[in-house]
């Protein structure tokens, strides 16, 4: 399968997902799924639409809400059909799918669908990155002003800002096309699903995404557990490192009041 035609297909996967999730009205989102407490059914819908277009089109799949289909073809889709489920389940920006398409060298195309707003982040290995059909470069700002984290607890205050979005593969689209400085998790995991496509984004803009620990970042044999970093330059990670240290170090005296 060729770029164009993959990245069609990414995009039909996307198409039938915005569909199931616009079957289900705002006031049913927050129900769980028949049978599993952890699901929402939107979530299920949603799956069950990307599977089944991915699948009759010769790839292979890897969804956070189904597990592994076919994983023995040679073109695989890492998918969470929405990132971001609860706040889909009550209309907060952002949510929606990202998909992450693998071969045998690793992520090759990426689509990553804000659907609350309608922003498509897309990417393709060694060609490059785009919001729609605007090429995203980095462009790192002196400081690191604002950083998005996975975590409920503001962990670098008050070198810098801190976000809380939840949807993690939307904050690392937002640190490509420069919204963001850095993304931090300091106690959140995120798995594979959670940020291949927008990893994939973020790196072909000029950015730099890293598991924490050290661990393979796009390993599907183990797909969880991990905590990433990421930033829009090697300078900026470089930074992020020096203020997550900092703030290791004992607490200062004083009280902080920051910006809301």
């Amino acid at each position: 399968m060729d770029n164009p035609k993959l990245m069609r297909l990414l995009e039909a996967a996307a198409d039938a997902i915005e569909e199931a999730v616009d079957s289900v009205p705002f006031a049913n989102r927050e129900r769980r799924a028949p049978g599993h407490d952890d699901q929402f059914e939107v979530d299920v819908l949603a799956d069950h639409a990307a599977v089944e277009v991915l699948l009759a089109s010769g790839v292979g799949v890897m969804s956070e809400e189904s597990g592994v289909h076919r994983p023995e073809r040679s073109v695989r889709v890492v998918v969470d059909p929405i990132d971001g489920s609860t706040n889909c389940s009550r209309g907060l920006d952002p949510y929606g799918p990202s998909l992450c398409a693998f071969d045998s060298a690793g992520p090759r195309a990426a689509l990553v669908t804000n659907l609350a707003s309608g922003r498509r982040y897309s990417a393709l290995r060694g060609a490059g990155a785009w919001c729609g059909d605007t090429e995203l470069t980095c462009r790192p700002r002196a400081d690191i002003l604002v950083v998005a984290t996975g975590d409920p607890i503001a962990v670098i205050q008050p070198r810098a800002w801190t976000r809380v979005s939840g949807a993690s593969a939307h904050d690392l689209c937002r640190v490509a096309d420069g919204t963001f400085d850095a993304y931090v998790d300091e106690r959140n995991t995120v798995s594979l699903w959670d940020y291949a496509g927008a990893a994939l984004v973020l790196q072909e803009a000029g950015g730099v995404v890293v598991e924490r620990d050290g661990r393979p970042l796009f390993d599907e044999s183990a797909p969880s557990g991990n905590r990433l970093l990421a930033a829009s330059s090697r300078a900026q990670l470089g930074r992020l490192r020096a203020l997550l240290r900092a703030e290791a170090a004992p607490a200062r005296a004083g009280a902080f009041e920051g910006p809301t």
